[in-house]
Formats: C-alpha cells, structure tokens, sequence
C-alpha cells in the first residue's frame, strides 16, 4: 500500500511537470497541441481517483464544506487577485475596465479548481443516492448530457470537458489493475493516430459550443479518445519510470514525490512567474521552454509555497491546506 500511495504521489507531480511545460510555450502556435490533449484530464482523472475514498469518510454535508475550503476559496482568492492585477492593467494603460469580465476572473479564479469542486459536489450528492457503479456511471452520463445541452456560462464549458475523465478516474480506483503492456501499447498508438487530427480548435479552450455543429461534435470525440489514450499511455510509461527510479535513481523519486505532495500550491503559483517573460525584448529558445524554464519555475513555485505557508491566514486561503 505504501508503494502505491508513493506512485501516485510520484504520477502527480509528473502530472504537474507536464502542465508547468505546457504553460512555458504557446501550444497554439503549433499544430498538434499534443500536452494540451491529456495534460490536464490527466490531473482530473488523478483527482477522480482520490474522490470516493474521501467521499465515503464524512457526510456530504462536511465532505462539501471541506471541499470548498480546499479547493473553491484559494481559488476565489487568486480570481480576486488576478482580478485586482487586470484593473491596475487597465487603468496604467488607459483602457476600459469590463465589469462582467472582472467578475468572471474573481468567480471562476482557477478554472481547474473550480470545476473540480463542482465536479466533487455533484459527485458527493450521486454518491449520497447511489454507490452501485452502473446507477452511478448513469447519473454521470445524465448529468454529462444536460450540460453538453446546457449554454457556455461560468465554467461549464470546462465541466462538459473534463467530466468524463473525473469518472475515469473513480472508476480506475475501483478496478484497481495495473495496465498491460498491450494496452499501454496500443494506447500510445491510438495517441499518435488521433494526434494527427487534433488541432488547438479542438481543445476546450477553443472548442465550438454549437452542440448541434459537426465541429462541435468531432471536437468532443477527439477530445475524449485523446485524452483517453494520453491517459492510459502517461499512466503505463510513468509506470515503467517509477519501477526505474525506485531501483537505480532513489532520489530523483524522492523529489519527484515530493513535488507531487505539493501540486495545489505550485499550480497556483507557477504561471505568475511567467509573466515577466512577456516583457522580455527577445524569446526564449523552445528548447529552454521546453527543459530548463519548466524546472525553474516548479522550483520558485516551491520556494514561495514554502515562504507563505508560514503564515497559516496564507496556507488557508491560498492553498486551502488548515
């Protein structure tokens, strides 16, 4: 039990290294947007997994209330600072201020913190009715289809998005199989295949929200066969890396599993040290982006965590932690 728990520290904080990459350079500039197909439904799936055995410690009513503390209020708290930071923008360059988008910073914060909350309370009330897997996958699927159907507000967009992989995830745990070598194989080949047809307009970031459109419709299979064989494939070769750092490189697993402890805050930090790159008179190599900046700023990401956690106002609104 103590190896497992280490691998999915150590699967997390590859996870998060792959998503720090993928904000070092613009994946829309390049015609596969191949971090941006399973980076992030990688991590909610991740979370998927850890969703029933905490759901089924508390009532739904604490489980919820927890949730909002550790997930929805550093979220809100960094919208309301990239909010206060837009203004002064604004305002610096004599430009007019949106009130509605100003709200919208402040309420949806970090998008992927505030669908996850959404997604585990939706998950603690099907969970409340129901625990059988096939009544529970069918409440899913319900809740799925009404907001495919549902118009793009607030983060439901992301929702639609990232549903299905938060399901995969619970449902992973519940098997509890390791992945074949076939299968890791073949998922890789799926990967690479659909890769091929996968541009940034079929990304939920740009994805069509006609749910009647034929775009909208390939977009959605896409996504969801890509993000299923990114998964899959990640899962099986991050496997095989673990299995290799444990026997020959023991502290590079120390680190790793580390960093994968830490995920929330250094989500929530890592971006803010890109910002001065935009006012850089140059760009950055793509090999630097790719290597070197990633590591950068998951270490300052740390150093910072490490300094405002001190202040225990700080650790709680900031990375919901008590």
């Amino acid at each position: 039990m103590q190896i497992r728990d280490r691998f999915l520290d150590y699967l997390k904080g590859v996870s998060i290294y792959l998503v720090a990459i993928g904000h070092c350079f613009n994946q829309e500039d390049y015609e596969h947007p191949y971090l941006a197909m399973f980076s992030m439904p990688l991590f909610m799936a991740i979370s998927g997994y850890f969703f029933y055995p905490s759901v089924e410690k508390v009532n739904v009513k604490d489980y919820i209330i927890k949730k909002f503390f550790r997930l929805y209020l550093p979220s809100l708290v960094w919208g309301t600072i990239g909010a206060f930071i837009m203004i002064l923008f604004k305002m610096y360059t004599s430009k007019s201020i949106d009130g509605f988008y100003i709200l919208h910073l402040v309420f949806v914060g970090l998008w992927f913190l505030t669908t996850l909350f959404i997604l585990q309370v939706i998950g603690a009330l099907i969970h409340k009715c129901f625990y059988k897997l096939p009544y529970v996958l069918l409440c899913w699927l319900l809740v799925w289809l009404i907001v495919c159907f549902t118009p793009n507000v607030f983060v439901l967009k992301y929702v639609e998005a990232m549903l299905p992989f938060f399901v995969l995830g619970f449902v992973w745990k519940r098997m509890k199989k390791d992945i074949p070598v076939f299968v890791g194989l073949i998922s890789i080949i799926v990967f690479y295949v659909v890769s091929r047809f996968f541009f940034w307009s079929d990304t939920m970031y740009s994805m069509d929200v006609d749910c009647f459109s034929f775009s909208y419709l390939k977009s959605t299979i896409l996504r969801l066969v890509a993000g299923l064989s990114g998964i899959i494939s990640v899962l099986w070769l991050v496997r095989l890396l673990y299995r290799f750092c444990v026997r020959y490189i023991k502290t590079l697993e120390g680190v790793v599993v580390y960093i994968g402890t830490v995920t929330l805050p250094i989500y929530a930090l890592h971006q803010k040290f890109l910002i001065p790159l935009r006012f850089l008179p140059f760009e950055l190599p793509l090999s630097i982006r790719l290597t070197l900046l990633p590591l950068i700023i998951v270490a300052l990401s740390i150093v910072f965590y490490l300094l405002l956690s001190k202040v225990r106002l700080l650790r709680m609104i900031l990375f919901g932690e008590k």
